[in-house]
């Protein structure tokens, strides 16, 4: 159950990671991070953090966060595709009594789609190798979960500094619809009768805003170590929710390390 927080909690990963990795046709990552008990929470924990991406002229099939999405615009410079999500919800496991004593959120499906692009800095006649990208992201939950929209965006600077270190950086914000702010963040008149909340009933709108990096060395051709930490703070509605304000806390923080294999 925990694994899957990492979908909430971590939503930049994929938009930073667009087009990225070393030259190579399937790669392989193995690792370990830490993250909110649920979206909201001023609870940790660990989970394992596996990735992997396969390339084939241009065109890319790659994990992310729990589920894959799909490069189908092999130009350089430029990625856009399907994306397909599990979403397991939040269940009576949490650390929180109280919100552990919510009403369970279901698991879903999700699907939407991203485009992504990116902008030499040189091609604007400045003297850096950084290039300038930004990535939106549309995923839509499915019949027996939140069944919510939410809207993902990141921008910030790709810079390799030698062969073998590149840090990515970002902004972050996210948005959500009524549906997905109800049930993650609302609280039902027998949400609120089971568990001591206050009854809660939030809008759709800006969820968060946040910054973002990935270090990534290359000590061999195939073999990387990546480096990976956000923070994000819940805004308006989110923010204002008893499972927050109460309860957990609107600073929202992901660390993770990995290692990769390229062939």
């Amino acid at each position: 159950m925990k694994v899957v927080r990492l979908a909430a909690a971590c939503v930049c990963l994929a938009a930073l990671s667009s087009g990225q990795g070393v030259a190579a046709e399937v790669r392989l990552g193995v690792g370990a991070a830490t993250l909110p008990d649920y979206e909201g929470s001023n609870d940790y924990t660990f989970i394992p953090f596996p990735s992997f991406e396969i390339e084939h002229e241009g065109f890319k099939l790659k994990s992310s966060r729990l589920g894959v999405e799909a490069d189908l615009i092999p130009i350089l410079g430029l990625d856009a595709g399907p994306i397909v999500r599990y979403n397991f919800g939040r269940d009576s496991g949490v650390e929180d009594d109280a919100v552990s004593l919510l009403p369970e959120i279901g698991e879903s499906v999700e699907v939407g789609g991203y485009v992504a692009g990116g902008l030499p800095l040189n091609l604007l006649g400045l003297d850096s190798n950084s290039i300038l990208f930004a990535r939106v992201d549309v995923i839509q939950g499915l019949d027996g979960g939140h069944e919510g929209l939410t809207a993902d965006v990141a921008t910030g600077l790709i810079t390799d500094f030698n062969d073998q270190f590149s840090l990515i950086t970002a902004a972050t914000a996210s948005f959500m619809s009524g549906d997905y702010a109800d049930s993650m963040f609302g609280i039902s008149a027998a949400g609120a009768a089971a568990s001591g909340l206050a009854a809660y009933d939030p809008d759709g709108g800006l969820k968060d805003v946040g910054v973002a990096f990935i270090a990534t060395y290359e000590w061999t051709d195939n073999w990387s170590g990546t480096l990976i930490g956000s923070y994000k703070r819940l805004v308006g509605d989110a923010a204002d929710s008893p499972i927050v304000k109460d309860r957990g806390s609107p600073d929202q923080f992901f660390a993770g390390v990995s290692i990769g294999y390229a062939f």
